[in-house]
């Protein structure tokens, strides 16, 4: 079990500190509840929005996995977005600083999906895309890929097929991406998420903890520093 000591010293095993692996297969999505704002939650890996209050573009969370372009990169994509009369969504990889925009969440992602119940555009951070038409059926698929080379490929498809359509294109993305989620208004529908790659899990959540955190590792006799998400062995 992990201690918070003072001094911002931390102790536990090498697996709750962090865990990467490579998986060339979809796995599920886990959210960090601390990360939650405004309502949302999630429940495995779904977001849920049926608890978020306004109307505005204010809740957020963000996943406990990340991919890193320096490790191989990797994919998510997400499905069951919201329909006609009950909210739109936005899903996308996101790096730090985080929720850099809390009243105007669809515009924190470096790469994202954002859609709505009628159309569908691609945000990197405030400037806007347009892609393909929302068809209102449940098994709506958005996928976002990254390479270790910093390409970046947006895809869509309906009705689980087995192609993906191509949206969009770009280059020069680089670092650790985490995903967010979001609603716009309360929402019945539950956006389900998943990853595959070169994919880390951060027990602790290093963006909760302050540069210069100390993480002792009780099963290895090794300490590691914090500094802009990363831990160092000492």
């Amino acid at each position: 079990m992990v201690e918070y000591l003072a001094g911002n010293r931390i102790r536990g095993t090498s697996a709750e500190r962090t865990t990467t692996g490579q998986t060339t297969t979809w796995q599920n999505v886990s959210f960090d509840s601390s990360t939650e704002v405004n309502g949302i939650t999630s429940s495995g890996n779904k977001a849920i929005g049926t608890n978020v209050t306004g109307s505005s573009w204010t809740s957020y969370m963000r996943s406990n996995e990340f991919i890193d372009t320096a490790t191989g990169g990797g994919e998510f994509y997400m499905t069951n977005v919201p329909q006609y009369g009950v909210g739109n969504f936005v899903g996308g990889f996101e790096k730090s600083p985080h929720n850099e925009n809390p009243s105007a969440v669809y515009t924190n992602s470096n790469y994202g999906f954002h859609t709505t119940w009628a159309n569908n555009n691609m945000y990197e951070k405030s400037t806007s895309y347009n892609g393909t038409d929302v068809n209102n059926t449940s098994t709506q698929e958005w996928k976002i890929e990254i390479t270790s080379g910093g390409n970046v490929t947006y895809s869509y498809r309906a009705n689980s097929s087995s192609s993906w359509s191509t949206e969009r294109t770009t280059t020069g993305a680089s670092g650790k991406f985490y995903i967010n989620a979001s609603f716009a208004g309360s929402s019945s529908v539950e956006p389900e998420f998943y990853i595959k790659g070169n994919v880390s899990t951060s027990n602790l959540i290093g963006d909760n903890l302050v540069d210069g955190s100390i993480f002792y590792e009780t099963d290895t006799n090794k300490e590691y520093v914090l500094y802009n998400n990363t831990w160092t062995e000492v």
